[in-house]
């Protein structure tokens, strides 16, 4: 509804994002990205906030054997960012089951 103050979507573009810091302090991506990425879910849910844009990237994907990346193309990250996102993907998606969360992550 046009008028109602409340929030309709949340575009999420929050997470920490260096492969090497994340290799060399791999508990900073876990707390920033997951952990507050799950709280941001959380918030939403007690607040009515039915839709999330997440604003990922193809690290989730690690070193495909393919050329072209497409949206069934296996999940294998190889660090703790790639390893991070995927995890919010996860979560999105368990998310979207319990609570009817609807959500689409970008990459």
């Amino acid at each position: 509804m046009l008028g109602d103050r409340r929030s309709v979507a949340v575009l999420h573009f929050a997470a920490k994002s260096l492969v090497g810091e994340s290799v060399e302090r791999p508990e900073l991506y876990w707390r920033n990205n997951v952990v507050e990425g799950l709280a941001l879910v959380e918030a939403m849910r007690v607040h009515g906030v039915p839709r999330i844009v997440f604003s990922s990237t193809a690290a989730g994907y690690g070193e495909p054997a393919v050329r072209t990346i497409e949206e069934l193309t296996p999940a294998v990250p190889i660090n703790p960012y790639g390893h991070s996102n995927l995890a919010i993907d996860f979560i999105l998606a368990g998310a979207a089951r319990a609570h009817g969360l609807a959500a689409v992550s970008l990459r």
